[in-house]
């Protein structure tokens, strides 16, 4: 795949990524590359915590202060995750943000 075409797939798929209402769909569909990839391949370079963050996505407490707010970037061709903002450039492109457990980020960070 050429580079430019490259990163037009991942422009046009973070911006679907962004109207999904289903955090769960948005990465996958990011992981993907709206499936370009297969899932299992595709979660292979990310980090074991970036992992972890996406199995947790779906336990959130009742109280909305035991929750944190992650950030999700496209950075270096692959998702990271981050509880503080990042500076955005040509290698670290801002996806979406998201509420996850403060006790399962801690235990994941």
């Amino acid at each position: 795949m050429v580079a430019g075409d490259y990163k037009s797939l991942v422009d046009t798929v973070i911006e679907k990524a962004r109207k999904e209402k289903d955090i769960l769909i948005a990465l996958r569909l990011l992981l993907t590359l709206d499936g370009k990839q297969e899932f299992d391949e595709a979660i292979l370079p990310l980090s074991n915590r970036d992992v972890k963050v996406i199995e947790n996505l779906q336990i959130l407490p009742e109280d909305s202060e035991q929750t944190i707010k992650l950030h999700c970037y496209f950075r270096n061709n692959k998702i990271e995750f981050s509880d503080v903002e990042l500076l955005e450039d040509e290698n670290c492109k801002f996806v979406l943000s998201f509420m996850l457990s403060k006790d399962r980020w801690h235990e994941i960070w």
